[in-house]
């Protein structure tokens, strides 16, 4: 993370800002697939830096903040 930062910094200085797509991965057969759940009920959506449920001040803010949630539909 910190030498993407560093790279990303580098390039907004040098007037080459570069944009970086931050992608999470699964694998084919997904824990919710396997127990059952039909896999078209699912799906994902990343949010980044919205909707914290805890101030970002603290340490133990921005650790509540990355999570995971399940939305009913």
């Amino acid at each position: 993370m910190n030498q993407s930062a560093r790279v990303l910094n580098a390039c907004a200085r040098n007037g080459r800002a570069a944009k970086l797509e931050v992608a999470g991965y699964s694998d084919n057969v997904g824990y919710l697939v396997k127990t059952g759940a039909p896999a078209d009920s699912l799906s994902a959506q990343g949010y980044g830096q919205a909707h914290p449920i805890q101030p970002n001040d603290t340490a133990s803010g921005r650790f509540a903040n990355r999570r995971i949630e399940f939305v009913a539909q």
